[in-house]
């Protein structure tokens, strides 16, 4: 009957369709970032650590941060609400990485972006940007901040600056000293180098 060959045809139909669709090319749909409606964060090191002279021409590690800062800001700015910060035991937002001087004792990256996060939430952040020396010197772990990021499908971009390793690198492992020790007498520390 009519019936009959009517689904018979569907069936045969839906099957060959479905066959066919793994030869189709997979397509990334990527939201289309609207111009001046998403932020992007760019951090920068402002710890004691970034003045050490060790890039191209003696350049300290914060002008190298500078230099690089300056060369994206043009291509971001076209397109994103760039929003600067520099970092050391705390972030702060600055209007220009140019004005900022690198005098901060501490390096705490987990502060930084955890700044990062609140000045953001609920706010369209299409990414961020850090340019470090690496040598985080706080009790907090980086890397829990960095998988709320991603948790949000933020990409977090990392800069590093300065040298892997120094030819003349030195530790210090540990120091120790009589716990009864008076600013007017002496003691024994034992220092190990």
């Amino acid at each position: 009957s009519a019936k009959t060959r009517n689904v018979s045809f569907g069936l045969r139909a839906a099957a060959l369709i479905l066959l066919c669709l793994p030869l189709l090319e997979p397509v990334l749909v990527t939201p289309d970032v609207v111009p001046d409606e998403n932020f992007v964060a760019v951090l920068v090191d402002d710890s004691e650590s970034m003045m050490l002279e060790d890039g191209a021409d003696g350049m300290t590690r914060h002008d190298e941060a500078r230099q690089i800062v300056s060369g994206l800001a043009p291509d971001l700015e076209e397109i994103f609400k760039v929003r600067y910060y520099t970092f050391s035991a705390d972030a702060s937002r600055v209007d220009s990485i140019r004005t900022a001087a690198s005098i901060g004792p501490k390096t705490d990256l987990s502060a930084a972006l955890d700044r990062v996060l609140n000045d953001f939430d609920g706010l369209p952040l299409s990414g961020v940007v850090v340019l470090t020396d690496g040598a985080d010197n706080s009790m907090a772990v980086p890397r829990t901040k960095a998988e709320v990021f991603r948790e949000r499908g933020v990409p977090l971009h990392l800069v590093g600056l300065g040298r892997e390793r120094f030819e003349n690198d030195r530790e210090l492992l540990e120091v120790l000293s009589s716990r009864g020790v008076e600013e007017t007498t002496g003691a024994e520390i034992d220092v190990k180098v």
